[in-house]
């Protein structure tokens, strides 16, 4: 059996020693040492002329984000994604409205979107980098652009990812924000970072620390969001081998992607992504039978694996839009393992095996 999730999460020895300057220090939250020093590390790292803020959750950045923007009302979000994205709407006293994706990107259609921005008042729009996908989203940015609203980067498994012209992401939009949740490459445990202009940095600082000594905190009471210590210190240690990780991660998802290959009569892997992160391997069935083929992959001891995003956003909205692309990925889309612990060994023979299941089915 191949594991769904094998945390990348760095041992108590290498960020033990960190912790030392947060105990001297007698701080443990509040923008204490290790937080300001991964937040600086960050910037180095990405390289993007961006600021960093660590948040407690990439949900949380999020929410924060449309706080220190002082977005109101309708936030368009892709209707394929994970629930976090519409919970960081509602959280910020917006409302969520549900956007159809494209069925080749797996992404927020800009066509669709650009109906939506001509039909509805919409104040900002929150793209995600579905599967941590590092695609050039200049197409949406210059739509967005048109109507003078904000445009904000779920990109909460893409940290460390590339797009096709190597350029690490976290530049697009108004804000990227990523998850440093310990399901994903680069994971402290429970965590999150906004990559954004210093300026609105500033604002979201605030806004995490209930907005206190802000000129607006009669409007906007804030919320607590920071980091603490202990997940920053763990972090400082996950970013030093974060490289390494990624490679090994990369080299696996090749092996998938060169084995998935021989089943390309059944299902399709996507193309133009650039150079993720990888969290998992997403593949896309030619039949809406994601949930059937997960179910024979366990049950034969092969491999857990993940249907995502299923259900769509709609499912947990009122009056919530038709969005069919979205729909039929839910039942299309499964992501296979690219953990510690696997190796093409394991992949080949997980293929196979899913070959004779697929001709079954097909």
């Amino acid at each position: 059996m191949i594991k769904l999730i094998e945390p990348e999460m760095p041992e108590p020895s290498e960020y033990l020693d960190y912790l030392k300057q947060s105990y001297n220090d007698q701080q443990f939250s509040n923008f204490g040492p290790n937080v300001i020093a991964l937040e600086k590390e960050i910037e180095h790292y990405t390289s993007v002329d961006r600021s960093a803020c660590l948040v407690s959750s990439a949900t949380s950045g999020l929410s924060a984000t449309l706080l220190s923007l002082n977005i109101k009302g309708k936030v368009a979000i892709p209707a394929f994604t994970f629930m976090a994205t519409a919970a960081a709407v509602i959280n910020a006293g917006c409302i969520p409205f549900a956007v159809d994706c494209d069925l080749d990107t797996l992404e927020m259609c800009p066509q669709e979107l650009k109906k939506t921005l001509e039909s509805e008042q919409i104040s900002a729009v929150i793209h995600v980098r579905s599967f941590g996908f590092c695609r050039d989203l200049r197409e949406t940015e210059e739509l967005v652009k048109t109507y003078e609203i904000p445009l904000i980067i779920d990109a909460a498994a893409s940290f460390g990812g590339k797009t096709a012209n190597n350029e690490i992401v976290g530049y697009a939009g108004t804000a990227e924000v990523f998850s440093l949740h310990c399901t994903k490459p680069f994971g402290v445990g429970e965590g999150g970072l906004v990559l954004a202009e210093k300026e609105l940095i500033l604002k979201i600082k605030s806004i995490i620390n209930f907005n206190i000594g802000s000129d607006d905190i009669k409007k906007n009471w804030g919320m607590n969001a920071k980091m603490s210590e202990f997940h920053a210190a763990v972090g400082r240690a996950a970013l030093n081998k974060l490289d390494t990780v990624l490679l090994r991660r990369r080299k696996i998802a090749e092996i998938w992607h060169d084995e998935v290959k021989l089943l390309k009569h059944y299902l399709e892997v996507p193309d133009s992504i650039g150079h993720p992160s990888w969290q998992l391997f997403p593949v896309k069935f030619k039949k809406p039978l994601a949930h059937k083929i997960q179910s024979i992959l366990l049950n034969q001891g092969l491999a857990e694996t993940k249907v995502y995003y299923y259900p769509t956003i709609n499912f947990h909205l009122p009056n919530s839009t038709s969005t069919p692309n979205s729909a039929l990925l839910s039942h299309s889309i499964l992501c296979f393992p690219v953990g510690k612990s696997v190796n093409k060994e394991k992949i080949v023979n997980c293929i196979n095996k899913l070959e004779l299941i697929l001709q079954d089915e097909f």
